[in-house]
């Protein structure tokens, strides 16, 4: 369901992994060569994560009965320690997105939405002491779901953005945008499509204010949006694809660089060597792939 690698270390990998009721995490310090079973609870996980000082994150979506969901950090022994937020006994909080400071290391940011009891909302969750505690500091409507959170890198953290998807049929979807360190969250879809499904984003190497934002635009095409002030505003950058997308990731270091997966058939990665204006197959290799969840550099 999810990969990542250690910004520290980088042949040091870990996915996250799902059946109906159970699940795990492995990882690999030879580039995936070999991996390893962790230690985590084996409930479902929808996302991992190296935060910037390398500690592995992982978030479990239950069964709750296995274990409670929630954020899980690896410690240095290898043992996880469960984080939370735990909101009761059941299974109450559907998330997977994570986002943390590189400035601050007690603030992490999670994205996804209540479950059951709790109701539907899309939410966002914020700790500011290193996931000892936390505070839901955004609902969005029921049937929703938060999908991506990227913080503005200007070495502030005042500024956030985050990508949003109804979940209720209608299709829609937009972006919004914080400017306290993630405390409050406000729409900021200007210059999206009505059509917005499964948005994505990743965030330029050069320029803290341009991030891109992917989407279906139908249930036959995708496209991709910029914003160049920190997503006050969007522009399409002038591509459409002719199959649905599923993530989108911004080279580390050539800010003209771009990919995203195709969920629908042909190629199962593009390319784009000129700022998302076109892209091309990426997939030597990759001929029997299909849906690519998600990328990692």
């Amino acid at each position: 369901f999810s990969i990542d690698a250690n910004p520290l270390e980088p042949a040091e990998l870990a996915v996250a992994f799902q059946g109906a009721n159970n699940g795990g995490v492995f990882s690999s310090t030879d580039s995936g060569t070999t991996w390893l079973l962790e230690s985590a609870p084996p409930t479902r996980y929808s996302a991992v994560r190296f935060a910037p000082d390398g500690t592995l994150y992982a978030i479990s979506s239950g069964p709750s009965s296995v274990a409670q969901e929630g954020l899980y950090r690896r410690e240095n022994n290898g043992s996880w320690t469960p984080l939370g937020p735990d909101q009761g006994p059941l299974f109450e909080s559907d998330l997977d997105a994570m986002r943390f400071s590189h400035n601050n290391s007690n603030l992490i940011l999670l994205g996804g939405a209540d479950f059951g009891v709790a109701g539907f909302e899309g939410t966002i969750w914020r700790s500011t002491d290193a996931g000892q505690s936390w505070t839901k500091v955004y609902e969005l409507g029921d049937f929703h779901k938060i999908t991506d959170i990227e913080v503005v890198e200007d070495g502030t953290d005042q500024n956030m953005v985050a990508s949003w998807n109804s979940e209720s049929g209608d299709n829609i979807g937009g972006a919004l945008r914080s400017t306290d360190t993630g405390a409050s969250w406000f729409d900021s879809s200007n210059g999206l499509p009505a059509f917005f499904r499964g948005p994505r984003l990743c965030a330029s190497p050069t320029d803290p204010q341009t991030l891109f934002v992917s989407a279906w635009l139908s249930f036959q095409s995708a496209g991709l949006f910029r914003t160049t002030d920190g997503g006050i505003g969007w522009t399409s950058t002038g591509w459409t694809g002719n199959q649905t997308v599923g993530d989108v990731a911004c080279h580390p270091i050539d800010d003209q660089m771009l990919f995203v997966t195709q969920l629908s058939g042909g190629d199962a990665v593009l390319r784009s060597t000129d700022g998302g204006a076109t892209f091309a197959p990426f997939s030597n290799g990759l001929e029997n792939v299909v849906a690519p969840r998600e990328l990692a550099i």
